[in-house]
């Protein structure tokens, strides 16, 4: 193949497979759920490369969780994957033998049996669960359907996807950072905000990233952590950072996720110079702060 070649079927290829794979996680998801299964979402994935897989061999259509098929399927009593071995084989029956009586058949009249399938999607107590409890998923929602409907499946699909992924690089660049105090009568810290009762530890200040830090939201929870500092009415000799949040870590609990963007070697050195404290890393999710590491 040709680069042009190439550069042509890529984008159909990504296009294919983002419908692929959203519409038999949709459906999987929605039966599952209904008939008290469990979903495995690679296991879906597998089926579904080895199906196009098979498929491109023989020069065959994409495969996919077809969505209004599973549900005419669904609705016509169907209750194992055996009922996809017949349908194919009824189909092709038809296909061979009974093409001509079916082929007068109205496009509305097709339709209208897909539209009744796909009543069953449409769940309005969802949609009001979100509305009042989860704002910005409902508008996620409500634009991907807006975007389905006007300029059709794939670009709604990846207005949704687009949508999600600001909102959650957002979320991941401003967490919500936590100063731990100690819970009474145990070695255990938590949240001092959500847990008004914990006991402060003089000249300490312990804190925690309610997310993993990276290079991208070092310098907010490093900004956080100062306006803690400026707002100490007692002076800090020690600073700890909880890490417990954060998954990748140095062989002496430090974090490695400072190399990509030294944020987080910033923040780890910067305090004993502009605040005269020492600072630690540790993890403060079992009995007490421990695995400290001072910076000199």
């Amino acid at each position: 193949m040709s680069g042009e070649e190439w550069r042509d079927l890529l984008p159909l290829a990504l296009a294919c497979f983002l419908l692929a794979s959203v519409e038999t996680a949709a459906i999987g998801r929605m039966f599952a759920e209904k008939h008290g299964d469990r979903f495995d979402n690679n296991r879906e994935l597998l089926a579904l490369a080895g199906a196009n897989l098979a498929a491109g061999l023989g020069r065959g259509f994409p495969v996919s969780g077809g969505m209004s098929q599973s549900l005419v399927n669904e609705s016509a009593g169907a209750r194992s994957p055996l009922s996809g071995l017949v349908a194919a084989l009824l189909l092709l029956s038809v296909v061979l033998f009974c093409s001509g009586l079916l082929g007068g058949l109205p496009l509305p009249l097709l339709a209208a049996i897909v539209l009744m399938a796909l009543t069953g999607l449409v769940r309005v107590r969802e949609l009001r669960h979100l509305w009042r409890f989860h704002r910005g998923e409902f508008y996620i929602a409500m634009a991907a359907l807006l975007g389905v409907l006007w300029a059709g499946l794939l670009k709604g699909v990846l207005v949704g996807a687009a949508i999600s992924l600001v909102l959650l690089i957002r979320r991941a660049s401003t967490p919500h950072v936590a100063f731990l105090g100690r819970i009474p009568g145990t070695r255990r810290y938590s949240d001092l905000q959500r847990h008004a009762g914990n006991e402060p530890t003089p000249g300490v200040l312990a804190f925690r990233a309610e997310s993993g830090i990276v290079y991208f939201n070092a310098q907010h929870v490093f900004d956080r952590v100062l306006e803690r500092l400026a707002a100490s009415s007692e002076p800090v000799r020690l600073v700890i950072c909880d890490l417990s949040t954060t998954p990748i870590l140095g062989h002496r609990g430090g974090a490695d996720v400072q190399r990509p963007g030294r944020g987080v070697g910033e923040t780890r050195h910067r305090f004993p110079h502009g605040r005269g404290a020492w600072v630690g890393a540790g993890h403060a999710a079992g009995g007490g702060v421990r695995g400290e590491d001072r910076a000199h």
